[in-house]
């Protein structure tokens, strides 16, 4: 009989086949044929060889493990670009074991051929799963291949547990299921009649009562490699590795892949958290450094804490030597210094477990200030760019900065609310259309700006028509012309009302009534500002088109309204803003000098 020799081989199957020939009928033949010339041609280019184990199976053999692991993702690779019939695409799983085997003519025996295909069964369609005695064999990988760590499982009818690996490449799917593993053994046996069919939901519901009696007694570590353990014997809650470990830091691995994977994530975090409150430990915290959720091969955690001085150590050192003492009493002339010896031993015991805990304090104390700071950094890029939202409302026209002189307004917007400051005091008002277009007013002091451009801020659904700059400002009239913006009856009204207010004006400063003139200083004011925006050059009157219209009667309405709200919450700002801001077809913010109207000396 032939001597064996050890190969590694490569399993490979075609995930879904019945379905696939039921779909596709006559034509999966052809399938079969160009996904077996995909397979040969990728392993001969790896100095492989193989067949086809009837259906839609393959079996190949290499002299190097190195060169099956490339094999298969390059095989990966071509089937995913093959441009498959039918609107199913091909996933075809792939198994990678090495051992010994013995050729006896055309056909190969030996133990590792049913182990690589018991592989083969737990794999999932596009997957490339190795044994570690496969790994073992491979002397260095690419730098952009990789081995996911899938944990120990046992197989059917394979006597000792299988430690498996993931392959992980560019161009090859990545996140998977956990490994369909079935139990030998307990699933051939008969069914049990009788009541420690309860024994298993009893166990279950002992584990986290056993990780939280571990955590007390040997630290959050020793719970963590317990639950590792015990997951790992599970398959349906996914491997959990732990990877690393030290003073008051581990750091954690599971693989596990689920449809409401980050609703397990979080819930995993939680169970980390609570395993160290279980151990006493404090200041404790989760770092995220990975998830599959990102698209990640696997969800990594990294648990800090800090360890707290076991009062129970503490409690049995001085028992002991109370113990001791009581022992050597009828040998002991003088008792009283002997028993000094109690809390001299409890002292000594508490300093060494604050220098145990020490470490951990230390680690804790690091991972909390990176999480601060990294917390801190996530508020200031927030507010950045809610602020360059803000400051660059459209185009490529950035918003001037607001310019703070002592007695002018000033707004600042922070998240949805707006913080408006004037003369030391400040007030938060909700963020609305209005408090946008003043305080791009406010940003442009004694500048007009046609209401046009304040519409780009904050459309106010009329329809803005581009024109070219008319002569001595008019408007130039568009079709659909609305005429003029004053008849004659009203300009007249307008005038009249003007001569009016210039009279009752001069009568009140006579009189010495100065909040009455400020009033009437303001209505003139306004009317002033209605004049000109209606009245061009040589006193002839505008006219406008419907458009600009309405844009002029939702922008005038929109700052109107703002600044009476803003004047209940701060009635100074309110009267200044009344004073000095002009509305119309062009708006504009003429402070003048930073004296406020109401301070002025009459």
């Amino acid at each position: 009989m032939p001597d064996p020799r050890i190969v590694t081989l490569l399993f490979t199957d075609v995930e879904a086949s019945t379905r696939l020939l039921g779909s596709l009928g006559d034509s999966f033949v052809a399938l079969i044929e160009r996904h077996r010339a995909i397979l040969t041609s990728a392993a001969t280019a790896r100095r492989g060889s193989g067949y086809p184990t009837g259906g839609d199976g393959c079996v190949f053999i290499f002299g190097s493990a190195g060169d099956a692991v490339v094999a298969a993702i390059e095989a990966q690779r071509a089937l995913a670009a093959e441009p498959w019939p039918g609107s199913s695409p091909v996933r075809v799983r792939m198994a990678i074991h090495a051992g010994e085997v013995t050729e006896v003519g055309d056909e190969l025996f030996g133990m590792a051929l049913h182990q690589a295909s018991r592989i083969l069964a737990v794999t999932h369609g596009g997957q490339i799963v190795a044994s570690e005695a496969a790994v073992g064999l491979i002397a260095q990988l690419a730098p952009d291949i990789s081995l996911l760590d899938l944990g120990t499982h046992r197989l059917r009818d394979i006597v000792r547990p299988v430690h498996l690996h993931q392959v992980v490449a560019e161009g090859i799917p990545t996140s998977f299921p956990p490994v369909k593993v079935t139990m030998s053994g307990a699933n051939h046996l008969p069914t049990p009649t009788t009541s420690i069919v309860e024994r298993e939901r009893e166990l279950g519901d002992q584990r986290p009562a056993l990780e939280s009696i571990v955590a007390r007694l040997a630290g959050p570590a020793a719970a963590y490699r317990l639950a590792a353990w015990r997951r790992a014997q599970v398959a349906r809650h996914g491997p959990l590795v732990l990877v690393d470990h030290r003073a008051g830091s581990a750091r954690l691995r599971c693989s596990e892949s689920h449809d409401d994977a980050r609703m397990r994530c979080l819930r995993r975090q939680a169970w980390l958290l609570r395993i160290v409150a279980d151990a006493g430990g404090t200041r404790a915290t989760v770092r995220e450094d990975r998830c599959i959720c990102s698209g990640e091969a696997a969800c990594e955690y990294v648990v800090s804490w800090t360890a707290r001085p076991r009062a129970t150590t503490v409690a049995a050192a001085a028992a002991i030597v109370a113990l001791g003492v009581v022992a050597a009493l009828p040998y002991v002339r003088r008792p009283s210094p002997a028993w000094a010896l109690v809390p001299v031993a409890a002292g000594a015991t508490y300093a060494v477990e604050r220098r145990r805990c020490a470490p951990s304090a230390r680690t804790s104390s690091a991972e909390s200030g990176a999480a601060f700071h990294w917390l801190l950094g996530q508020v200031v890029d927030a507010r950045a760019r809610a602020a360059a939202s803000v400051a660059v409302p459209s185009g490529d026209q950035a918003e001037p900065v607001q310019v703070r002189h002592a007695g002018l307004p000033v707004m600042e917007q922070e998240g949805e609310f707006w913080r408006i400051e004037y003369e030391g005091t400040a007030v938060m008002l909700r963020h609305s259309r209005g408090l946008t277009l003043l305080a791009h007013l406010l940003r442009c002091p004694g500048r007009a700006i046609h209401v046009r451009e304040l519409d780009a801020m904050t459309p106010s659904g009329g329809a803005a028509i581009p024109r070219p700059e008319a002569p001595d400002g008019d408007l130039v009239a568009v079709s659909g012309d609305a005429g003029e913006v004053l008849d004659r009856q009203a300009l007249a009204e307008y005038r009249s009302r003007v001569g009016e207010l210039r009279a009752e004006i001069d009568d009140a400063d006579a009189c010495g009534d100065a909040a009455r003139a400020e009033a009437l200083r303001a209505e003139l004011d306004m009317l002033a500002s209605e004049l000109r925006s209606a009245v061009g050059a040589g006193g002839r009157v505008r006219r406008v088109a419907p458009e600009v219209e309405r844009l002029r009667v939702a922008i005038t309405r929109r700052i109107r309204s703002t600044i009476v709200k803003i004047a209940e919450h701060h009635p100074k700002l309110g009267a200044h803003l009344q004073a000095h801001v002009s509305t119309g077809y062009t708006c504009a913010y003429e402070p003048g000098d930073t004296t406020d109207a109401t301070d002025r000396p009459h």
